[in-house]
């Protein structure tokens, strides 16, 4: 897997979240899951998952427990 464009992905997912008024925990878990999302492949733009591939995968990853 190719890593490149993860950390931008993080970072363009993750403003998209807060622009959409979603909850801190939502937002890092979009942005967490756009990213990984983005190593699949070789190269970068290619590779940016789309929203609703993002919103498929978002069971990867539980909402965070109150401690």
């Amino acid at each position: 897997a190719d890593t490149t464009g993860a950390g931008d992905t993080f970072c363009g997912v993750f403003a998209a979240s807060v622009f959409r008024k979603l909850s801190l925990q939502d937002t890092l878990r979009h942005a967490s899951i756009a990213a990984s999302l983005a190593c699949r492949g070789v190269g970068a733009q290619t590779k940016m998952p789309f929203y609703d591939e993002i919103k498929e995968n978002l069971h990867l990853i539980s909402e965070a427990q109150s401690i």
